[in-house]
């Protein structure tokens, strides 16, 4: 089986056999971070990942009064909207130890996307940059010296057998976090607005997708378990703010 890659619904599925390790990632991730300047606590997850969803899931024709999913994520996101806001810094850096935790835990796709949700606010903080950097430094560390340049051909059904990519615009939204990743590693900021504000998924769901893919291919590369990665992650990025 294979988790399908749907534009509007992550939908669960098996998680990828690999050489995760089992405990508290995060934790463990905080030890790695350590004297880095990442001693940021990973936020509490909420419900608001989960009531998009449900309001997407009713359709178009639950709109208006009658749709009972629109409300609640309506009722959630203006609840958010008069809480004090967390600086954008802090979401930035609490969005890639979501995500570096869940690589240490061994977390499949869909848990990794649902703890990155947390970060998503809408009208003040998308994380699409902050995932798009780790997935920058993970195909940092599937460079080594001497050794051929990665191939994007078949790199997502190797490295992310779990996801099964469908419909044209899911191929470009996974190709262009791909690209994107590499382009920003090569010194080339990509216009993420205008390239794809218009899209009815979020970035940063695929930037997380190019994050495991390059780090899987990091750890296989470099001849070393993925249970390794989130630590080098961790450490690069750490010495990158200093």
């Amino acid at each position: 089986m294979r988790t399908r890659c749907g534009l509007n619904d992550p939908a669960p599925g098996p998680s990828f056999e690999g050489p995760f390790p089992p405990g508290n990632g995060s934790s463990a991730v905080a030890g790695a971070a350590a004297g880095t300047g990442w001693s940021v606590p990973l936020i509490a997850a909420n419900d608001h990942w989960h009531l998009r969803r449900q309001a997407r899931l009713a359709g178009p024709d639950c709109g208006g009064s009658g749709g009972v999913a629109k409300r609640l994520f309506e009722r959630q996101t203006c609840d958010m909207g008069n809480r004090p806001r967390i600086e954008q810094a802090v979401l930035h850096r609490q969005a890639q130890v979501a995500v570096l935790a869940g690589l240490l835990r061994g977390d499949d796709i869909d848990a990794l996307v649902e703890a990155v949700a947390s970060a998503d606010i809408p009208g003040w903080f998308t994380p699409d940059v902050a995932v798009l950097e780790l997935a920058m430094t993970a195909l940092d560390l599937t460079s080594i010296p001497g050794s051929e340049p990665l191939q994007y051909e078949g790199l997502r059904e190797r490295y992310l057998p779990e996801v099964e990519f469908r419909r044209r615009a899911e191929h470009r939204n996974s190709q262009y976090a791909l690209y994107a990743t590499a382009c920003m590693r090569g010194g080339l900021q990509p216009d993420l607005l205008n390239d794809t504000g218009w899209w009815q998924t979020r970035l940063w769901i695929y930037a997380v997708y190019a994050t495991v893919i390059y780090s899987r291919a990091a750890a296989a590369r470099r001849s070393t378990t993925v249970e390794q990665v989130p630590h080098d992650l961790a450490a690069r990025q750490g010495s990158s703010r200093t």
